[in-house]
């Protein structure tokens, strides 16, 4: 994502979440990021493009999550001007998840599974990602042979 942004303190209520890689959010790892925003202030800023009189977040969501459980009203974002299609949404967010190694195989799956049945194939989502594309059939092929109301329990499995 090369495009112009301004880093800027904005309204944490003002940001919107539309789609999110991930789904299971460890109260313990979120207690584990608070600690460490109140010990030494939010390290990394959030990344959200402009919607409206709203801001639509791109990427950053456990930190949004720990700083409104701090009662911040304002957290320092990457503001982009320029709306991302939810494809692009997608695969930045993911993008930033996977490459920190704790994301797991349903999360992968999952997402890959909707960007696939949007028409993109998996040697062009592995490129996007900049990963395997083996990693990423085998993650659809587990996602997709998971059954639908056991997903949630499935999450203790990482990639």
């Amino acid at each position: 994502m090369e495009q112009k942004h301004t880093i800027m303190n904005i309204p944490v209520d003002k940001v919107i979440v539309k789609e999110n890689s991930r789904v299971d959010m460890a109260r313990e790892k979120i207690g584990e990021l608070m600690d460490s925003i109140k010990r030494y202030g939010l390290k990394q800023p959030i990344g959200v493009y402009t919607d409206k009189n709203k801001y639509v977040l791109i990427w950053g969501h456990r930190r949004l999550i720990a700083c409104k459980n701090l009662d911040y009203t304002n957290i320092q974002a990457k503001v982009y001007d320029t709306p991302l299609s939810s494809e692009e949404l997608l695969l930045i967010n993911l993008s930033e998840n996977i490459q920190r190694k704790d994301v797991s195989i349903t999360e992968l799956g999952r997402i890959i599974d909707i960007l696939f049945r949007k028409g993109m194939s998996y040697s062009e989502i592995a490129s996007k990602l900049s990963t395997a594309r083996s990693r990423i059939d085998a993650a659809h092929t587990v996602y997709k042979n998971i059954p639908s109301n056991s997903y949630i329990l499935s999450e203790t499995a990482n990639v």
